[in-house]
């Protein structure tokens, strides 16, 4: 049949990728590939999305067939990143989706999806929807003939050529969606941010969720620091496409300018839910977790700041600096109790250390451990470098408890490491008198 033929043109012996967990249907796509004359050993059936990861990036298949759910991902991740290896006439993207919501999804995807079809489906409704495909590649309508020149102007950075041949397809076909994104696109590249955005919007029009559409506004809003109008479409992004660690960075930064900070410890979840983490994501969601944290202290919801503070400091792998902040928010509040439970967080790697000390010096001068502190701290001071505002306590503490002599080798200590503050501790020294005892 002529449809195989042409199938087989277009692979030219390339490998073919299904990735279902589904034996029944990925058997089914399997079958009609063979009937279709696809050689068994070009046609592979994965089960899971990182191993599907890796086939991609080693294999390249120029046909590939995924499920739009995948372990925790969805299928059309994979195809964003079949797109980095391969341009749209090289490769043929299907997703097999399991509502007419998710079918919605897939085909505003245009531009990274070339077909999709909804289980339960038949093996004569995939031969169709394939063969379809492979004659629409092969044989591209004038539209996509226009796109392709467009952005081969894009490519060589010839942005005036570019942008009049994708003006030049809008006519071309009653949804233009793709020719609004490519002219919004260079439209953003030589500078004109209201024309771009205007193309995005259009291009939303035809399709709401259009995907390219879709981020190419967000992606402008956030650049020109428009944040309330970025985090409009948050919503829409996040649950309908997968978010790479770039984009979540980005919806972090727009939560906290909005002040959306319930929304800020939801994003924990998604951050979560990603296998790969950028130093730069992971430096953004921490921040952000941080400020929504401090923003609830402020609010007097110390329970909730704490929930969230944890999360943050699960971002930062534990970090002690971040810990250190956290502590100090606490004590400001006069949370000493909290600050204290926060503190014990600490990995156990970093307990013993002259950070963690002092953290729990600071902590302790705040309760009724005050004396047992100030006398750690004396003794630490012997060996080490201390903080001035540690120091300034301990000398005040001192003086308050008559122990003037105490305070005055401290005094001459800490001038050690802080000749400055000598006479500082002078002053203090003098000015605080002995609390009478009861």
């Amino acid at each position: 049949m002529a449809e195989h033929a042409e199938l087989l043109k277009f692979l030219d012996n390339s490998p073919c990728l299904i990735v279902d967990a589904s034996h029944a249907s990925s058997w089914t796509l399997q079958t009609v590939l063979l009937e279709m004359g696809v050689p068994s050993d070009r046609v592979t059936i994965l089960r899971k999305f990182e191993e599907a990861k890796t086939f991609i990036a080693n294999k390249k298949p120029k046909l590939l067939i995924a499920d739009h759910h995948l372990d925790k991902n969805v299928g059309l991740a994979l195809v964003e990143q079949l797109e980095k290896i391969l341009e749209s006439h090289q490769r043929i993207c299907m997703v097999v989706a399991h509502s007419p919501t998710e079918a919605a999804v897939a085909e505003a995807a245009e531009g990274h999806v070339d077909g999709y079809f909804v289980k339960p489906f038949s093996s004569e409704a995939f031969r169709s929807r394939l063969g379809g495909i492979v004659l629409r590649k092969l044989n591209p309508s004038p539209y996509s003939v226009k796109l392709e020149e467009g952005r081969k102007f894009l490519s060589a950075e010839q942005l005036p050529g570019a942008v009049k041949e994708f003006m030049a397809a809008k006519p071309l076909d009653p949804k233009p969606t793709l020719a609004c994104f490519f002219a919004g696109h260079t439209y953003q590249k030589m500078g004109d941010i209201n024309r771009a955005l205007d193309e995005f919007k259009q291009g939303r029009g035809f399709q709401n969720i259009h995907y390219k559409c879709l981020v190419g506004e967000f992606e402008l809003h956030i650049a020109q620091k428009r944040y309330k109008d970025a985090y409009e479409l948050v919503e829409l992004l996040k649950a309908n496409y997968p978010l790479s660690p770039k984009r979540l960075g980005q919806m972090f930064m727009a939560a906290v300018f909005n002040m959306r900070f319930e929304d800020v410890a939801t994003f924990f979840d998604l951050f979560q839910q990603l296998d790969q983490r950028s130093d730069e994501l992971t430096k953004i969601a921490s921040s952000a977790l941080f400020a929504a944290g401090k923003h609830f202290i402020e609010k007097k919801e110390v329970k909730k700041a704490i929930e969230i503070f944890q999360k943050g400091f699960i971002v930062s792998s534990l970090d002690m600096h971040y810990l250190e902040k956290v502590v100090g928010e606490l004590l400001k509040n006069k949370s000493s109790n909290e600050a204290a439970e926060f503190l014990m967080k600490a990995p156990q790697r970093a307990k013993g250390t002259l950070q963690f000390n002092v953290l729990s010096l600071r902590v302790d001068f705040t309760t009724q451990k005050r004396e047992e502190a100030v006398e750690r701290a004396r003794k630490t001071l012997l060996e080490n470098k201390l903080p001035p505002d540690i120091i300034e306590q301990m000398v005040k503490f001192m003086a308050e408890s008559d122990k003037a002599t105490l305070a005055e080798g401290v005094i001459t200590r800490a001038a050690h490491y802080y000749p400055e503050i000598r006479a500082k501790l002078y002053k203090i020294l003098e000015e605080t008198k002995p609390k009478k005892s009861a």
